[in-house]
């Protein structure tokens, strides 16, 4: 399949090249439904967090709409059953949102981007609530995900992927007292940057 040879491809790019070095791979449920969500800095991150992620239990994406429009990549990405978001389209926004917590109930195990894109700037971007939408309504376990030396990607840099202890929506609800579910969502995604930005 391509997407196996994207990732031998990754494999001998970021982990030899890059030497892409990984830790707490053990906060990773084996089995059962759970979000990975990871800062975002470069087109090398969902590669660097597939073939990391692939040690423990295959991954799913949820991925901008353009690039399955990509040759071969396109094709990559359905076939390791990624999820496609339009980010121009409120009604695309919402379906891509429904096919990840269905996914969840399934017992998938979900890579998501709080920060919605990548930051430019190297630095840790404002989540979007979307994440902690989807952990309210689907339950799943959050693994905090922090990866460093991609905002310096292609140049090279030492790569770090590091993988903290899960969070959950029930946990977030005896720790805070917001009512307001649209505001809980928001403060859910932010106390999921802070345990990011902290790893």
């Amino acid at each position: 399949m391509i997407a196996d040879l994207i990732r031998l491809g990754g494999r001998l790019v970021l982990g030899g090249l890059y030497r892409l070095k990984t830790d707490g791979l053990e906060n990773i449920p084996q089995t059962g439904s759970v979000i990975i969500a990871c800062n975002h800095f470069s087109d090398a991150d969902p590669v660097a967090l597939d073939i990391t992620v692939l040690r423990v239990r295959p991954p799913r994406f949820v991925a901008k709409k353009e690039l399955f429009s990509v040759p071969l990549l396109g094709r990559a990405l359905r076939q390791v059953r990624a999820i496609p978001v339009d980010r121009y389209n409120p009604d695309g926004d919402l379906n891509a949102l429904r096919s990840t917590i269905n996914g969840l109930a399934k017992g998938d195990c979900m890579i998501i981007f709080p920060q919605g894109t990548r930051s430019k700037n190297g630095r840790i971007a404002e989540p979007k609530s979307g994440v902690g939408f989807i952990a309210c309504r689907s339950g799943a376990q959050v693994v905090p995900a922090r990866i460093r030396g991609t905002e310096r990607f292609p140049h090279p840099a030492r790569l770090s992927l590091m993988f903290g202890e899960p969070y959950s929506w029930n946990r977030f609800t005896q720790e805070t007292r917001i009512t307001d579910k649209k505001e809980s969502y928001k403060e859910f995604s932010r106390k999921l940057m802070e345990k990011i930005e902290k790893l």
